[in-house]
């Protein structure tokens, strides 16, 4: 009796445990379903899945393109990863010979190293910033009761009822300040792209024992990766075959400072060049873009 009275009590206890549980993950599921029901977007959740997701999907896209390292075989995955992550975070590290790659992998790898740039992540916060303004233009017409409007006229009054606001200034600012930083990083890469295209088509090292990359894949490279800091370079070992050649360092270094710790230094400095102008044409009037950069 008391061996079947304990097995009683213990059926009891695990059936209570098996309840518990149950209700644990029935807790659990209602709490993430309503997460995600109450989920919104901000820039820090953007910027964190944004670089997670390109990290893995440009793994996976290298890795399946990737077949010149191994003499036709596949790229170890890992190795994949950690190039993806490297490229897309501008850290520069690699694993393999990055020299080896297929010019179509090294083209892709370029991509993730432009698109995770410093400079070109400035504008984000920027343009979604630029963003809500209109947005909260649109809902302040729609609480009016405004008669409904094609874009065009849409567009026309939301410009309008921005330039009798307050934060006009703010406003017009970040559109300016998209236009500056958009113009500085083409121009900056343009500029030395040239100068290296010129210089490799020119006077390049020849390296004995590596195949010779294109010249403008090269100057691409080159300039882009120095402006983002990323480090990883067409030959096997990195740019000491430029040791000797000043001319091409000196822009790569002028890169790596201007598209990284001087930036903001560099932005300031353009920002108060066109101010100055701004004030100069006119002497006799403050206009709303001179008022607007007097802002910066």
């Amino acid at each position: 009796m008391e061996a079947h009275h304990d097995n009683e009590e213990t059926k009891a206890v695990e059936v209570s445990k098996s309840k518990r549980r149950q209700q644990k993950i029935r807790d659990e599921s209602t709490h993430l379903v309503q997460y995600l029901r109450n989920f919104k977007f901000t820039y820090f959740k953007l910027h964190l899945i944004y670089f997670i997701s390109m990290s893995f999907l440009g793994s996976l896209f290298l890795w399946a393109m990737e077949t010149c390292i191994n003499d036709g075989g596949r790229l170890n995955y890992v190795d994949s990863l950690f190039i993806a992550t490297s490229a897309i975070t501008v850290t520069g590290l690699a694993t393999v010979d990055f020299a080896k790659f297929c010019i179509h992998s090294q083209i892709f790898v370029l991509i993730l190293i432009f698109l995770g740039g410093n400079v070109l992540m400035t504008l984000v916060p920027v343009a979604l910033r630029r963003h809500y303004f209109r947005k909260f233009i649109k809902q302040e017409q729609k609480k009016a009761h405004l008669p409904h409007l094609n874009e065009l006229e849409e567009k026309r009054e939301i410009d309008k009822v921005l330039e009798d606001s307050p934060l006009y200034k703010e406003y017009d600012g970040l559109k300016k300040i998209l236009i500056i930083v958009i113009g500085f990083f083409v121009g900056s890469n343009l500029v030395a792209f040239l100068c290296f295209l010129i210089f490799f088509y020119t006077a390049g090292p020849q390296v004995p024992g590596e195949k010779e990359p294109p010249g403008w894949l090269n100057s691409m490279y080159l300039s882009i990766a120095s402006f983002n800091n990323s480090g990883l370079s067409l030959y096997s070992a990195n740019l000491v075959p430029l040791a000797d050649n000043p001319f091409p360092l000196i822009i790569a270094s002028y890169l790596m400072l201007v598209g990284n710790v001087m930036f903001p230094i560099a932005l300031r400095i353009i920002v108060w060049i066109i101010y100055k102008i701004k004030v100069a044409i006119n002497k006799n009037q403050k206009d709303i873009e001179v008022k607007t950069f007097e802002m910066f």
